[in-house]
């Protein structure tokens, strides 16, 4: 982000501005309206390298600022240049279509869609020439179906069925170890970025918890070297991928689950059977920790239960109403 060289006109851009400012700021402040006029010389190979590469992080910026980069042509360009075949150039648009979906608010998603972002990020999730531009598309795809209101013309363009068998098909480890040996990815993400995967995890589509749980897996194994695992607890991850262990009946994302909680330390739960009756007090006892109820995995366990049966079960349990309980 801050290299801009080989761009004509961006060195402006960082002059005359606070130190204290990021260059995201910097331009967001002053030199959006230079990047946006520079899109207009889209067929230089040149100019398409560099901007992608700005736009790409531009759209992580703000909600306003995406709207006014999907306004004024910074969209278009991207899209555009997603017909391509340069492989630096389609990493920034799958990229740069990710942010926009994760960062940019409901109200952008709704534009990226009148424009047709769904059918464009169809061959860059089919692409067989790259497997981050194909990561990032889906994760891009994924996220825009998790919005309800555009969730069905999402369907509709076909894309979201490549996801969850292309995220089955992958090893997160060896993906991490790719990472770490890319300068511009080896410290992984921050915890506000990751912070934005956590809702994915309790989407009711298979297709977000996947996206997210190979890259929280991912982010776990570079951590996991850094010895700062601690972060997937302070946000909120770990609790949410063990719910995913105990209640999902999808193969890859119990399985990616299970991988991202041993990575980071954490203690694997059981699989809960889904019907009730056949809990045994130890599906009772981590029934108890996933809803909040941590404090009376104890009394539960040693009983008397109310009826004086000991302990509990799964046919016990149901027999009582919420304020019994």
């Amino acid at each position: 982000m801050d290299s801009v060289s080989g761009c004509p006109g961006t060195a402006i851009l960082f002059d005359f501005t606070p130190a204290s400012l990021s260059p995201r700021d910097r331009i967001a402040r002053i030199g959006l309206g230079v990047i946006l006029n520079l899109t207009k010389e889209r067929d230089s190979p040149q100019v398409a390298r560099s901007l992608s590469g700005i736009l790409e992080h531009m759209f992580k910026h703000t909600e306003e600022t995406c709207f006014q980069l999907i306004s004024d042509g910074g969209l278009d360009a991207i899209l555009y240049w997603c017909r391509w075949t340069d492989l630096v150039v389609l990493r920034h648009c799958a990229m740069a279509l990710a942010n926009c979906a994760m960062y940019g608010g409901q109200a952008n998603q709704r534009l990226m869609i009148e424009k047709n972002t769904a059918e464009w990020l169809f061959p860059l999730v089919f692409s067989k020439d790259d497997e981050l531009i194909r990561l990032h598309a889906c994760l891009a795809i994924t996220v825009l179906a998790t919005n309800k209101e555009i969730e069905k013309e999402v369907e509709r363009s076909g894309t979201l069925a490549l996801v969850e068998p292309f995220i089955a098909s992958l090893d997160p480890e060896r993906f991490a170890c790719d990472l770490l040996d890319s300068s511009d990815n080896s410290q992984g993400r921050t915890a506000k970025d990751l912070q934005h995967l956590v809702p994915l995890l309790d989407s009711s589509r298979l297709e977000a918890q996947c996206i997210a749980l190979f890259y929280l897996c991912v982010e776990a194994a570079i951590k996991a070297r850094q010895k700062k695992t601690k972060i997937f607890s302070e946000i909120g991850a770990a609790q949410s991928l063990k719910r995913i262990v105990c209640y999902s009946t999808n193969t890859t994302a119990s399985s990616l689950a299970k991988k991202a909680l041993r990575m980071m330390g954490e203690e694997v739960p059981r699989r809960i059977l889904p019907t009730v009756s056949s809990w045994k007090p130890i599906e009772v006892q981590t029934w108890l920790q996933q809803t909040g109820f941590n404090k009376y995995c104890q009394s539960f366990l040693v009983g008397p239960c109310l009826r004086g049966k000991g302990q509990w079960k799964g046919p016990l349990l149901g027999t009582h109403k919420e304020p019994t309980l």
